[in-house]
């Protein structure tokens, strides 16, 4: 079951492949906000996308991008 904050590993799929945290949970959908690339830098793009529950159950957990940074993977991070 989906849970606001959990994070999941999109790859193989039409969106792009990166660290997603649910931002959102509907009866039949899950939301996603896109916050890492596939490399797990942090991303700022805003992009959701809705899958379904059982799309998302088939997804791998992630570990939140956000979660013990030093200031110089911040700083490479940033374009």
């Amino acid at each position: 079951m989906a849970s606001i904050y959990d994070h999941v590993e999109v790859r193989d799929s039409d969106h792009p492949n990166g660290v997603y945290r649910v931002v959102g949970t509907t009866a039949d959908t899950v939301t996603l906000l896109h916050v890492a690339d596939a490399d797990g830098r942090r991303l700022h793009s805003g992009r959701t996308v809705s899958v379904s529950h059982s799309t998302y159950e088939e997804l791998p957990s992630a570990s939140n991008p956000d979660d013990g940074g030093s200031i110089t993977d911040v700083l490479t991070s940033l374009p």
